[in-house]
């Protein structure tokens, strides 16, 4: 756990080799002392994903991210860490024109969103705002803009909090 929080700490610095380091050990550590199946393997293959897809490197971003997908699927099926890969999964595959693996990886990270916080949570705004971008990439602007409403809508009730 020290060593993520580290790893975040360098990647809000802009150390991304040291940010990088202090994941590739936490990660090494883990599947080591855990399994390689475990479910903090799975978080700590995440937070080396976002670093990477922070740098540019999509394929390596990609590859974790299908992994750490995996892991939480067999291990955590309705967890709050499955919806969140599964929406970073779905930002790549988005990005990249995959539009139908991003559409279903979005679907059902928005399930799980709000099962496990509600429907009107911020991290319910920032999952429908990236369903939206894809609709609107897919020409399905009706829809996108539904979506919109709605993220405008959860935002303006958080702020109020």
């Amino acid at each position: 756990m020290a060593l993520n929080n580290l790893g975040w700490l360098y990647l809000h610095q802009g150390r991304h080799t040291e940010s990088e380091q202090s994941f590739k050990r936490s990660l090494a550590m883990d599947e080591k002392a855990l399994d390689p199946a475990h479910p903090r393997v799975a978080s700590d293959l995440g937070n080396l994903a976002l670093l990477y897809r922070e740098q540019g490197k999509r394929d390596k971003a990609e590859n974790l991210l299908v992994r750490a997908v995996a892991i939480l699927d067999k291990t955590m099926p309705d967890s709050l860490e499955l919806a969140i890969n599964s929406a970073n999964l779905a930002d790549l595959y988005s990005a990249d024109g995959r539009l139908d693996d991003a559409e279903a990886l979005f679907k059902r990270s928005l399930v799980i969103l709000e099962s496990a916080v509600g429907p009107v949570h911020p991290f319910v705004a920032q999952g429908l705002s990236g369903y939206a971008f894809l609709l609107r990439k897919s020409g399905r602007i009706a829809e996108a803009e539904g979506l919109e409403r709605r993220v405008k809508t959860i935002r303006a009730m958080a702020s109020k909090r």
